[in-house]
């Protein structure tokens, strides 16, 4: 399997020799099979690698455990922060409550 970075002018070479070739009469019926045949010796072109393809399907892996991670912690963080500024309250308002007692009883 030959390749390299001329493969689609060579190509484009072949194609246009074949298409030239077919108009002359003494071209046989299987002038298409050889063509081919030539074409299959150039062999597939090389795909420059793309890591944004490797790494898709990756990130269609991991969406549905992402996304019920992220509403997981979104109720979680509701919760939390409710319950937090709910137990700051009670702090300040206790240490308010001493601090009034004790100015008002001189302790």
């Amino acid at each position: 399997m030959k390749t390299g970075k001329h493969v689609p002018q060579r190509l484009k070479t072949l194609l246009t020799e074949a298409y030239l070739a077919r108009e002359s009469p003494e071209i046989d019926e299987s002038w298409q099979d050889r063509l081919m045949a030539r074409i299959k010796e150039i062999g597939p072109i090389e795909a420059k690698p793309c890591f944004t393809a490797a790494f898709s399907q990756f990130v269609w892996r991991l969406a549905p455990f992402t996304l019920a991670m992220s509403v997981g912690l979104v109720f979680l963080l509701a919760g939390l922060y409710v319950t937090t500024q709910y137990d700051g309250l009670q702090l300040v308002t206790r240490d308010a409550e001493e601090l009034v007692l004790k100015a008002v009883l001189g302790g």
